[in-house]
Parts: C-alpha cells; sequence; structure tokens
C-alpha cells in the first residue's frame, strides 16, 4: 500500500493538522477525511485507531510506501492524539529518502534497458542545480517521463466538499507511489538486486548527495 496525507498549508507557528489521508493500493486508492478527527463519532475512532492502524501499519506483510512518509505519521499523530508506539511502521519504504541519490546514480549509468530513466536523471541532475524539478515530481519524471502536477498541494484541503481537482491530485499523489515502486523493482534487478529497499540503500551509499 502508498501511503500519503494533506494538510491545510500553514506558514507560522502553529502545528499542521491533517487534513485527509491517502491509501493506495494496486486497483483503488481510499481518500479519508480526518478532518476535525477529535469530533468525529466514537466508533470512526475506534475503527480508524485499532482496526486500520494498529492492524497494518505495523504489520511487515503490508508493504507501506512512501514519500516522507515519517512527517506524514507526525502530524497524523498529532491530528489524531495517537501515540507514536501506535503509528509505528513495519516494512516501510520511504522514497523520498533516497530520491535525489538515485538521481545521481542513474546519470552515472549506461544500460539500454533503462536508458529512458538515464537519460532523464541527466538532465534532471544538471536542472537541480539550478532550482529545476524537486521531490516526487522529479521522481515521476525520472521514471515515467511526466512529471507530477503539484499546484494543487497548497490548495485549501479543510474546505468541504473537496473539489474534483483536489481528489485527482490526492488520488494520484499516492497511487504513483506504487508504480514507482514497482518500475524501481526493474531497475534494481539490473543491477542484481531483488528488494527495491535494497537496491536504494545501495544508491545511497554510493551516491554523494544530500536527499
Amino acid at each position: 500500500m502508498a501511503i500519503d496525507a494533506e494538510w491545510l498549508p500553514i506558514f507560522s507557528y502553529r502545528r499542521q493538522r491533517i487534513s485527509i489521508i491517502q491509501i493506495a493500493l494496486r486497483n483503488m486508492c481510499f481518500i479519508i477525511d480526518l478532518v476535525n478527527f477529535d469530533k468525529k463519532s466514537e466508533e470512526f475512532r475506534r475503527l480508524w485507531c485499532e482496526e486500520f492502524c494498529m492492524k497494518y501499519f505495523s504489520d511487515p506483510n503490508y508493504k507501506k510506501i512512501g514519500f516522507g512518509i515519517t512527517q506524514d505519521m507526525e502530524i497524523l499523530g498529532y491530528s489524531t492524539g495517537q501515540s507514536m508506539a501506535n503509528l509505528r511502521l513495519n516494512g516501510v519504504c520511504d522514497l523520498s529518502r533516497s530520491a535525489r541519490s538515485l538521481v545521481q546514480f542513474l546519470s552515472e549509468q549506461n544500460d539500454s534497458k533503462i536508458m529512458a530513466q538515464i537519460n532523464r536523471s541527466k538532465k534532471v541532475n544538471n536542472a537541480i542545480n539550478r532550482g529545476g524539478l524537486q521531490g516526487l515530481s522529479m521522481l515521476t519524471y525520472v521514471i515515467f517521463g511526466n512529471a507530477l502536477n503539484k499546484l494543487e498541494r497548497q490548495s485549501d484541503w479543510n474546505r468541504r466538499p473537496l473539489r474534483d481537482a483536489q481528489l485527482l491530485y490526492a488520488a494520484l499523489d499516492s497511487y504513483c507511489l506504487i508504480d514507482i515502486y514497482d518500475k524501481l523493482g526493474f531497475i534494481a534487478q539490473q543491477f542484481q538486486f531483488e528488494d527495491v529497499n535494497e537496491f536504494l540503500q545501495h544508491v545511497k551509499t554510493v551516491s554523494n548527495v544530500e536527499n
């Protein structure tokens, strides 16, 4: 599963509170409304905390893919009053921790099977130094050739109902992580790695960049 979250942009001393959380599977994406969590019904809060978080987040058999997932969990915990122990993640692949290292690594390779990703990495690697694509948009461009449109990121995520454009953005922001992970599995195999996390750790080790 891929996990992402959105919250109201706040540029002040106040802490953010989560607005929605997206849980993407291979054939669907759930967008869960968590605004004013403390005012939700007792049954909703019980189902979320006990039946979902405690069951799925800590189970390593369910792979959790994210981009900055640690921050998402911290804001989720603050917003819902859950302890970080309750939100303990096992079986995590946080793509943000190695995104720039991956771009650097691929830009230095020469493998015909992943030449498209190599060529785009070379372009992005040069653009990074000039303030070009960053974050998840950078990664989607390198892997698929299309940058993720992040315009809705700064929209009002607490206003209801959410607009169709917001719902589409939220779904794509999480679902694309599964596609990226799958493609990274293929790329990893070209370097004799069967596990994506092991491959990304290798990439971080050999690439001298900060993510």
